[in-house]
């Protein structure tokens, strides 16, 4: 869960030079879930990878240098009722340059985002039920 933060300004806002030291270790974590082939199912069907770990690479640096140059503007913004990590990918979503630049990272937001939820949603359910 804690490799999923790079997609979250709060990551970048702590500590940026904590964040850009521990960026390529989280996006291995990432990489090795998401960009590998899965078996799924009881019959072991496998499943294609959701991302490419080569495309990720070529575009994490535009990644790093939008999240870094980009996060101060967002969280400090008042007028802005949006969750941080939601405005910046709209922001991000409707330029056709950072589109194009960080597609693949788009992509992983939102599976990562799903993920997420998707946890959150099963450890209320279980902790409701435990009750």
């Amino acid at each position: 869960m804690i490799a999923l933060g790079v997609i979250y300004l709060q990551f970048w806002a702590t500590n940026t030079i904590e964040a850009k030291k521990n960026f390529y270790s989280h996006l291995n974590v990432l990489k090795a879930t998401f960009c590998v082939p899965s078996k799924v199912g009881q019959n072991g069907k496998i499943v294609l990878t959701l991302l490419s770990s080569h495309n990720l690479d070529l575009q994490c640096s535009h990644f790093k240098m939008t999240t870094i140059h980009k996060f101060k503007v967002v969280m400090h913004d008042s007028e802005n009722n949006l969750n941080p990590m939601t405005w910046l990918w709209c922001k991000i979503t409707v330029s056709p340059t950072l589109n194009q630049k960080l597609s693949k990272y788009v992509k992983l937001t939102e599976i990562t985002t799903v993920q997420v939820l998707g946890f959150v949603k099963t450890s209320a359910h279980l902790a409701l039920s435990a009750l």
